[in-house]
């Protein structure tokens, strides 16, 4: 009986044709990324070097390190505050944290900062215009938009406009609405410094401010108080310097106690002098 012999079949199976052709592919990418990665390094290598060696390098020292619009301020207490030294690398400052030390400053309002190849820095500054005194029980510095900048040090300015009645909560943030009685003595100031009145700054040494009444005049050396209300500045301080440019030819008139110009069509003036009767006063229409 013969038998019949099962052949296996081998088990071996050929690769695909394309498979090395994928390997070659994957390590021809990782040859790319290397190299990119190595050329990276070197790049970052050669700009640190370049860094160095243009930020050491003495044909950029600062010699001209100039500071334009200090006026209160000296160039010196700039320049410190600028952190910037004379032959210091001026490729080596930051510009954008000169600024910012700067406007640390308090009486500092703006400022810009520029170099000028190959030695030059030039900061420009601008200050800020003290408009008013404000005393809430501690004294502050008020600038032309109203905003707090500073708090009053005895070698600040003395001969401003003092205010009283009012809180800090009244004193807006840049841009926020006012509350009333700060949005009246922020016109009234305003007059002052644009109206072209000159004998109107004499009269307002203090501005003393009433929720209910409005602001008050006060200070002046020939009268000493003046009630203003609230609305028509303007119109009430035209009217009140003809007023005490016509007085002296009143020869009943001395000093004045109280001129009342909270109504421009009922004008009260109480004198304040030896021979008058404490009391009298007279109105004009």
């Amino acid at each position: 009986m013969v038998v019949k012999k099962h052949i296996r079949k081998n088990a071996y199976r050929r690769r695909p044709a394309g498979a090395c052709h994928d390997w070659r592919r994957l390590l021809g990418r990782a040859a790319a990324v290397a190299g990119i990665l190595i050329g990276l390094t070197l790049t970052s290598f050669l700009l640190v070097f370049a860094h160095d060696l243009l930020t050491q390098c003495d044909y950029f020292r600062g010699s001209r390190i100039v500071v334009q619009g200090n006026d209160r301020l000296g160039s010196e207490e700039v320049l410190t505050q600028s952190g910037v030294h004379p032959g210091a690398n001026i490729l080596s400052v930051n510009l954008r944290l000169v600024r910012c030390k700067l406007l640390a400053h308090p009486w500092i309002a703006d400022a810009q900062v520029s170099r000028e190849l190959p030695d030059g820095i030039f900061i420009r500054i601008q200050e800020q215009q003290p408009l008013a005194i404000l005393d809430v029980g501690h004294k502050f510095l008020l600038n032309a938009s109203g905003e707090i900048f500073k708090a009053w040090e005895p070698e600040d300015p003395e001969n401003l406009p003092v205010i009283t009645g009012l809180a800090l909560s009244d004193v807006s943030a840049s841009g926020a609405p006012r509350s009333l009685p700060f949005a009246a003595v922020m016109e009234i100031l305003q007059i002052e410094r644009d109206a072209g009145i000159p004998q109107l700054g004499t009269l307002m040494r203090q501005i003393r401010v009433d929720r209910e009444l409005g602001l008050t005049l006060a200070g002046a050396d020939r009268v000493q108080a003046v009630c203003l209300g609230y609305s028509d500045y303007l119109a009430k301080c035209r009217r009140l310097v003809r007023l005490l440019s016509e007085l002296p030819v009143a020869t009943e008139f001395g000093d004045i106690d109280m001129i009342d110009l909270k109504d421009l069509n009922r004008v009260v003036i109480r004198p304040l002098a030896p021979d008058t009767p404490e009391g009298s006063v007279k109105e004009e229409t």
